[in-house]
């Protein structure tokens, strides 16, 4: 499979625009990703019947996590969460709610996602692809090579925006006939088998399939 995008030009890095039409709930998932060699940040949206979902992301080396903020609207209620991982590992968030008449908002303890490297957004496509890329799941997958790792992610619920410590488990699966990589990705009570392209991003998921990009 072929990747596209705009060239990489220097620090500017590769710009593609990403749409996944996903099922439950019925919605359409929309990012913008900057790709580096070892990095990559994404703005994008996830609009449904029930919620309208904004988010901008940012990576260090190594497709780390350092900051994700998200806005929900639903149900009448506006919730904003800026989650950040600083150079030490250390996670910290401040998670804000509007309701009417009301609002107020909340500074977040994390301390069990320590040294965790990950955020898992739910209704988000996007965020599986910076463990995929950063554990060799690309490779692994089309030479047919198995792998597994095990990872801690910080979860974020949509549309409630709480935080949570996540176990997911990652294994390389055998590439499809027209060679994309495939990826068997275990969590909290669910089981995906991704489709990935050469960017690492997601074709295909049980719950969000490619539509554009």
């Amino acid at each position: 499979m072929t990747s596209r995008g705009e060239p990489e030009d220097g620090h500017r890095g590769r710009r593609r625009l990403v749409t996944w039409r996903g099922s439950e709930p019925h919605r359409v998932d929309v990012a913008v990703v900057t790709l580096h060699a070892d990095r990559l940040t994404a703005h994008g949206t996830s609009t449904g019947d029930a919620h309208l979902l904004r988010y901008r992301l940012a990576t260090d080396h190594d497709w780390q996590t350092t900051r994700l903020e998200v806005v929900v609207e639903a149900s009448g209620t506006r919730r904003e969460l800026d989650l950040r991982r600083d150079a030490s590992g250390r996670w910290s968030a401040r998670r804000t709610v509007y309701e009417p008449g009301d609002w107020w908002f909340e500074d977040l303890e994390l301390d069990e996602l320590d040294g965790a490297a990950d955020v898992g957004l739910a209704l988000c496509p996007l965020t599986s692809t910076m463990p995929v890329l950063r554990g060799g799941f690309l490779d692994a997958s089309r030479r047919g090579h198995e792998l597994e790792r095990t990872l801690t992610a910080a979860w974020v619920d949509v549309p409630h925006l709480t935080v949570e410590p996540s176990t997911q488990v990652l294994r390389s699966l055998t590439a499809t006939e027209d060679g994309a990589a495939r990826v068997l990705h275990l969590g909290d009570g669910f089981e995906a088998q991704l489709v990935l392209d050469d960017d690492g991003l997601v074709v295909g998921h049980p719950d969000a399939v490619r539509i554009d990009g």
